[in-house]
């Protein structure tokens, strides 16, 4: 009993952590639209730095942003020079905005996470790409 365990947990292992895709269509990137506004494209940077039609978003972000520059003053003059990417960065790299930075985007996932996920029209699904 004792020689099939190691194998059993690995087989165990390898099925939970195996990514499968065979029962999911594969969707092109510039399909997977923003749930709320469907024009541009729902990623990390869209959803938190972007995206202005979703309800409530906007006033998060003015008093993340707020938050942000009476934290890190020098932040101030330099966020309009650069773009989305480096915003992210930046924000990433600061160690004192970590708890407010976890928060906002607990706070934008949560937003995203409420609405249905925009699926695009079924005749796109069958042209070519």
């Amino acid at each position: 009993m004792k020689s099939c365990m190691p194998d059993c947990r690995r087989e165990c292992q390898d099925r939970v952590l195996r990514w499968s895709e065979r029962y999911r269509p594969r969707i092109p990137r510039e399909w997977r639209l923003c749930r709320f506004c469907k024009i541009a494209v729902e990623d990390e940077i869209h959803a938190l730095l972007r995206c202005t039609i979703t309800p409530g978003l906007t006033e998060l972000r003015g008093r993340f942003l707020a938050d942000t520059y009476a934290a890190c003053p020098m932040l101030v003059d330099t966020w309009d020079r650069l773009d989305d990417e480096d915003r992210l960065a930046c924000l990433l790299q600061l160690p004192i905005l970590d708890s407010r930075l976890a928060q906002y985007v607990h706070l934008v996932l949560e937003l995203f996470r409420a609405a249905p996920v925009y699926v695009p029209p079924l005749s796109l699904w069958y042209t070519p790409l």
